[in-house]
């Protein structure tokens, strides 16, 4: 899963709008900061070890009918 942030267009969107440098570039790093703190808490509350891959499934599927 990749999610990419423009931290550029989203910078140069806020300065367009009329904030000054010193706005932009604070609200570019909150923001940024939150995204990544939502991917990392996600990423956790996923609980990778627990899904099963196509692999795993191939496996059970042959000790099955072996």
């Amino acid at each position: 899963m990749a999610i990419a942030l423009n931290i550029h267009e989203f910078y140069n969107e806020l300065k367009y709008a009329g904030f000054t440098e010193e706005q932009a570039e604070a609200l570019t790093n909150i923001q940024n900061k939150t995204a990544i703190a939502a991917i990392e808490q996600t990423k956790h509350g996923l609980h990778l070890d627990e899904i099963s891959t196509k692999r795993d499934l191939k496996e059970l599927e042959l000790r099955i009918v072996t």
